[in-house]
């Protein structure tokens, strides 16, 4: 799991290279926080994109949420913050994990400051 950035303009890159912000490693609750945050999205859209892009998820996502890239707000950013204690209620080492989801939320704003466009993704 890992978070990224991109300039504004540009293109989602096949290389394998990324502007890396945060990797995760097993962060069972943060993937599950993105995964509720991109089905709110999807949620969101008018029900014609909805049923349109239903028929490409079988294609596009064939094990569900997995290598999914979902772009990132400033708003999405203070949900997870407001999330973090409830969302690491039963996770050991709390602080540690804490501490590391603090982190990437500070460099995530810097990025978005400077208008870049802030990602999660994972591969599972």
């Amino acid at each position: 799991m890992y978070s990224y950035w991109r300039t504004k303009n540009a293109k989602p890159s096949n290389d394998g290279s990324r502007n890396e912000i945060t990797y995760w490693r097993k962060h069972y609750a943060l993937h599950e926080w993105m995964q509720e945050l991109w089905q709110t999205k999807l949620n969101s859209r008018s029900l014609e994109d909805q049923f349109l892009d239903a028929l490409d998820d079988a294609t596009k996502y064939p094990d569900g949420f997995n290598c999914v890239e979902v772009e990132l707000t400033s708003k999405d950013l203070d949900a997870l913050e407001a999330d973090l204690d409830e969302m690491h209620r039963n996770d050991e080492p709390h602080d540690h994990q804490i501490s590391t989801d603090l982190d990437f939320i500070q460099k995530a704003r810097e990025h978005l400051k400077k208008r870049h466009k802030v990602f999660y993704n994972s591969w599972w």
